[in-house]
């Protein structure tokens, strides 16, 4: 649709110029695709930290992050697959959620029905920290996809929105992603993990720096807006 503005700002991966050129001003600037990514500063902060320790291409921690509610339950679904995964004996799992999630009693239920060491943390503060820890995310392919990216996150990657097919399609064409579309291929998808995690890793962390804030700061700044 036409857009009258002095800057506009698309973070969607894959934009380009061309996408909007017959809908704003001439002067406009655009700023678009991931490297505007708008992410908060603790990304950028364990940006080289959480990319260095990926030079080991271990399988020791697991993140799962379906979103702050997960209305659908896709984290309990999730957790019922990985019973029949082959899976280290020794891997921690890390599953994030809101305290507002409709289905949080359950997961920290069916949590106790898997062998290993999982822990359920709510509304956290240090995601990044976390992220940066772990070496493998099952997660929703929305605005994290971005944070993930920025860590290196190697990310097997579920659609919960018809708004994500379009950053999912982009991601898979360059192989910076898995996704799974029938929870029942999780099992041989994760059992090769080591196969593909470190390519996986080299890509998506050129797709966000995490230093999109700045970039989109500083341009408001040249315009004198």
């Amino acid at each position: 649709r036409n857009h009258q503005c002095d800057i506009l700002l698309d973070q969607t991966f894959g934009r380009k110029k061309e996408d909007y050129s017959a809908y704003i001003p001439k002067d406009c600037e655009l700023l678009l695709g991931s490297p505007y990514a708008l992410l908060r500063p603790e990304f950028a902060k364990w940006r080289a930290y959480s990319l260095k320790r990926r030079n080991k291409q271990e399988f020791k921690q697991l993140f799962i992050s379906m979103g702050g509610i997960d209305i659908d339950n896709i984290t309990g679904q999730i957790l019922d697959e990985l019973k029949i995964c082959n899976l280290p004996e020794d891997l921690n799992i890390v599953v994030i959620m809101g305290r507002n999630a409709p289905h949080l009693e359950s997961i920290k239920s069916k949590v106790t029905e898997l062998p290993y060491q999982i822990a359920v943390k709510i509304d956290v503060g240090n995601m990044a920290e976390i992220m940066a820890n772990s070496d493998i995310a099952i997660g929703a392919t929305g605005s994290t996809t971005w944070e993930r990216c920025c860590l290196g996150l190697p990310t097997i990657h579920i659609i919960v929105a018809e708004n994500q097919n379009i950053i999912a399609k982009s991601l898979v064409q360059i192989n910076a992603i898995k996704i799974l579309q029938d929870r029942k291929e999780l099992s041989s998808i994760i059992d090769d993990a080591t196969v593909w995690m470190k390519a996986l890793s080299d890509i998506t962390r050129q797709i966000s720096d995490g230093l999109g804030l700045m970039r989109v700061m500083n341009t408001i700044v040249d315009k004198k807006l």
